[in-house]
């Protein structure tokens, strides 16, 4: 009966740690899209023209609406998740 307690938790303590990867992955990858979105907008400010139409042809390719989409789902995903992952606004009323 001990023996089966130790597997059970040993194994919810793998899902666990598997869990919380996979969200550091997600964050990785959210984050590294929200500076693809910022270097975007700083070439958009600067030069009048985007990142997309010179990489992946303007927003007539269908490759660019998806990077757009996927880095405006990337900023509403950090916007949500950003307390609770963050270590600088943890535990000091920050954002």
């Amino acid at each position: 009966m001990a023996k089966n307690r130790i597997i059970n938790e040993e194994s919810r303590e793998r899902s666990h740690i598997k869990i919380l990867e996979n969200l550091m992955k997600l964050h990785m990858i959210t984050f590294i899209l929200l500076i693809i979105g910022g270097i975007n907008w700083l070439l958009f400010a600067i030069f009048g023209a985007e990142l997309g139409h010179w990489v992946l042809g303007g927003m007539d390719g269908m490759v660019a609406r998806i990077v757009y989409i996927l880095v405006g789902l990337s900023a509403i995903y950090e916007l949500a998740s950003h307390k609770k992952c963050c270590t600088m606004c943890k535990g000091k009323g920050g954002m």
